[in-house]
């Protein structure tokens, strides 16, 4: 899997005004195909990945995390970088316009190989441990916590999931872990891999 991927060359030269790149994109044939509260993400059918049009890098938790995961997505001895996002460019606008980032293109898990009955089970457990690693101290539940995420994911999602809660406290940002923020990879060759896409707000 590519670890990169550059903002195609006809958007590049737009990307420091936002009315313009946004004029851009729809030229270009992008459409809008999801929207949070700071940042709209734009898809192509015929491209493998996807643009998001932050309206602030200042506000927007995305941006540290996206940071933060490229930097680890290429550390080899990262243990959880296949549940990281591919993340390309990031160009920050001027004058506090936001931000313009290109990431891979992921499917919604109703999309999966996963029934919705398991995704919601199995998000309740992730959720759970988010939880409790955000409170001060060490709960004695912390364990039974882990280990239900080592049961229904794998190892790597606790280590990552206890990553994303030091990177909260260091950053500021608070913790948004839900079901909108959790994708698929590689739906179409039944390889569903959950990837953690937007955790800080």
């Amino acid at each position: 899997m590519r670890t990169s991927t550059p903002l195609p060359r006809e958007l590049k030269e737009a990307v420091g005004h936002k009315p313009r790149f946004l004029n851009a994109l729809a030229a270009a044939g992008w459409k809008p195909w999801g929207q949070g509260v700071y940042a709209t993400v734009f898809g192509k059918d015929s491209e493998p990945f996807v643009i998001r049009v932050s309206s602030s890098a200042k506000y927007d938790g995305w941006l540290p995390y996206a940071r933060w995961a490229k930097r680890a997505r290429v550390n080899p001895r990262c243990r959880y970088r296949h549940l990281l996002p591919v993340i390309g460019d990031i160009y920050v606008m001027p004058d506090d316009q936001g931000f313009v980032a290109v990431m891979e293109k992921l499917e919604s898990p109703r999309k999966s190989i996963f029934t919705m009955n398991e995704f919601t089970r199995k998000l309740y457990h992730l959720q759970e441990l988010v939880s409790y690693l955000a409170r001060p101290g060490v709960p004695k539940e912390l364990p039974v916590k882990r280990r239900r995420v080592r049961e229904n994911f794998s190892e790597a999602w606790v280590l990552l999931l206890e990553r994303v809660v030091r990177l909260s406290k260091e950053t500021g940002e608070d913790l948004d872990v839900h079901g909108g923020n959790i994708m698929c990879r590689d739906v179409e060759r039944g390889m569903d891999t959950l990837v953690l896409t937007d955790p800080l707000a």
